[in-house]
């Protein structure tokens, strides 16, 4: 069984938060960004919230989650993750 990749996220308030990632990929439109889909620990219920940051190497090696804010990434985002689910159901 492949063991699920747990790290540290430091909010906005300072208070740290333990994320778990998903995934990460890329899209084809923004060749030179890379993206992380995590969710947050979520103990308390079933549903899942899922997060997508574009990931960007800090200078000391780790990295930096970044929101993405332009509306025609966040299209181009959703679209790989489409095909993402797309290619999921054809396996």
């Amino acid at each position: 069984m492949e063991e699920n990749i747990v790290f540290p996220v430091v909010d906005e308030t300072g208070r740290e938060l333990k994320a778990e990632v998903i995934d990460m990929f890329s899209v084809e439109e923004y060749p030179d960004n890379d993206y992380l889909m995590y969710s947050f620990d979520n103990s308390s219920g079933d549903d899942v919230q899922v997060n997508i940051s574009r990931a960007v190497v800090n200078e000391d090696g780790g990295l930096d989650l970044i929101g993405i804010e332009d509306e025609t990434e966040w299209a181009a985002v959703n679209n790989a993750i489409d095909s993402m689910i797309e290619n999921l159901g054809e396996a």
